[in-house]
């Protein structure tokens, strides 16, 4: 059986509005010229997805904006392939608005953990970078693709600890995949920690029945501080997700953001779903 996601279809209502009040972007992006005309607060940042302050002022594969507004942020220069041609291991950008998540992702051909310990040059570095595992494949068509990212002082991901806060998590609903061609936007559903292990190696999720053991889990789980959106009471095995996880080899739980799939401009993310 294929799965397909589509922009009239919705399992909710909250994902039927931001569906119907979101543009298309992706191949339409603007330049950075008509970016910068949108915010005087516009910068360019580093291919390091770095602290936009460094920049050497040459042009780079990605303008940024402090704005929260959709439409600009989903009208932002991404160049992945230019990235890539840096780092042939970078095949996406994350953005979570309200934080200062902005940073490349990657996938290791050497270690699962890899980009723990390194930046996205593949340099030392304990703040990391962020990266799916092998098992995750590049193009966001799994049914759980799940990110990695430092949570310690320096660390990437350190501001996803204020989803654990019910106002900041009312207050931000969704956050933004770039992909060569295309924009990804997913709506915020969930926030929870849970046992510190591999969601991927727990649970299957090549197969519907790993899928609905997934969803069982996570919402009939009793965990406190455990944060779930009105109207995303219920996925199903053909909904496309991403999950935020930050990284403590030294802690029993983790924290995970969960998000839903709830644009794709280009129409790109598909599977084929096995019982």
């Amino acid at each position: 059986m294929t799965s397909r996601y589509m922009r009239n279809i919705s399992i909710c209502a909250a994902a039927l509005l931001l569906a119907v009040s979101g543009v298309g972007c992706g191949k339409g992006a603007e330049t950075q010229e008509d970016i910068t005309a949108e915010t005087d607060e516009n910068v360019a940042v580093n291919e390091n997805g770095g602290d936009p302050s460094e920049s050497n002022g040459e042009d780079n594969a990605v303008t940024v904006t402090s704005t929260s507004d959709p439409d600009a942020i989903k009208s932002r220069n991404i160049d992945i392939p230019a990235l890539a041609a840096e780092n042939e291991e970078i095949f996406g950008w994350l953005t979570v608005p309200g934080t200062d998540i902005d940073c490349p992702i990657l996938q290791s051909a050497i270690a699962d953990d890899f980009y723990m310990t390194h930046n996205s040059k593949k340099e030392a570095d304990e703040s990391g970078a962020l990266y799916i595992e092998m098992a995750n494949m590049t193009n966001m068509c799994d049914f759980n693709t799940v990110i990695h990212g430092n949570g310690g002082e320096k660390g990437l991901f350190r501001e996803l600890v204020n989803f654990e806060n019910p106002d900041f998590f009312d207050e931000n609903e969704t956050f933004y995949i770039y992909i060569d061609g295309d924009v990804l936007t997913y709506e915020i559903w969930g926030c929870m920690e849970r046992d510190n292990t591999s969601l991927i190696r727990t649970y299957d999720f090549t197969y519907a029945s790993g899928c609905r053991q997934f969803m069982e889990d996570v919402y009939e789980s009793k965990i406190v501080g455990k944060q779930i959106r009105n109207g995303w009471e219920q996925l199903s095995e053909y909904n496309f997700m991403v999950t935020l996880t930050i990284d403590d080899p030294d802690s029993d739980r983790q924290l995970v953001v969960y998000g839903t799939l709830i644009e794709d401009p280009a129409g790109i993310i598909d599977r084929v779903i096995e019982e």
